[in-house]
């Protein structure tokens, strides 16, 4: 049996928890290249996670730095922008140095010559330098619809940037809808709202035709969406 994780820290933090107390194997659902795939696989996502903290405090004991927001806060960042990084050597960094915070205290595994903890932030820095080249080399294409005006670019990026990229971007160019198109999304700031679009559903080429159709498209889809939360 193994346990999958999402690309996140609440996800792997209580992964690792449910993994002390059941001695079930780790694996990342998105790891492109997975040993214990043919193993039987439980969802963490999918499991109490109050009901695991619980469990585990009342065998390990309870976890204090939890309730340090700040360090908390920090340390929750450091792992979300490292989980960025496209090698899926990240994941093996992550846990280890989930699992240290939980054995050793958050401190410990602060600390800026542990091993585990400069690997980790080396991924998040290696994102960073990512997000901060692809910010001058995006080439943008003016095109208008209606009244709105856009700035079309795309972006070949190997690490989860995209969002990061169009939200910097979005205080620079504060008179414009913004839309970023990579491999696996389209990124699209529309209005003063960011949303994130999987590439395979939608058609979009560089020129007018494509985006009016594109924007029609999902002005209807979003007015439906809405529509639907409003009457449920």
């Amino acid at each position: 049996m193994i346990i999958k994780f999402s690309d996140n820290f609440n996800s792997i933090f209580y992964a690792v928890l449910y993994s002390n107390l059941s001695g079930y194997y780790l694996s990342a659902k998105n790891q492109s290249v997975n040993l214990l795939s043919s193993e039987e696989a439980l969802d963490v996502d999918q499991l109490n996670f109050q009901q695991i903290l619980e469990e585990h405090d009342q065998l390990f004991g309870p976890l204090h730095w939890l309730d340090n927001t700040q360090q908390l806060a920090e340390f929750m960042n450091l792992i979300n922008l490292a989980l960025r990084f496209w090698k899926d050597v990240k994941y093996v960094q992550v846990v280890d140095l989930i699992k240290i915070a939980i054995k050793f205290g958050l401190t410990y595994a602060q600390y800026n010559s542990l091993a585990e903890y400069k690997a980790v932030h080396e991924c998040a820095l290696a994102v960073l330098a990512e997000k901060n080249s692809a910010l001058g080399k995006i080439n943008f294409l003016a095109l208008n619809f209606g009244l709105d005006r856009f700035l079309v670019g795309s972006l070949d990026n190997e690490s989860a940037i995209g969002d990061l990229v169009i939200s910097d971007l979005s205080k620079k160019y504060l008179q414009h809808n913004l839309i970023i198109k990579t491999r696996q999304n389209i990124y699209l700031y529309y209005r003063n709202r960011p949303y994130t679009l999987p590439v395979s559903q939608y058609d979009l080429d560089f020129n007018s035709k494509s985006l009016s159709g594109f924007i029609e498209r999902f002005s209807k889809e979003l007015f439906l969406s809405i529509t639907k939360v409003a009457t449920t």
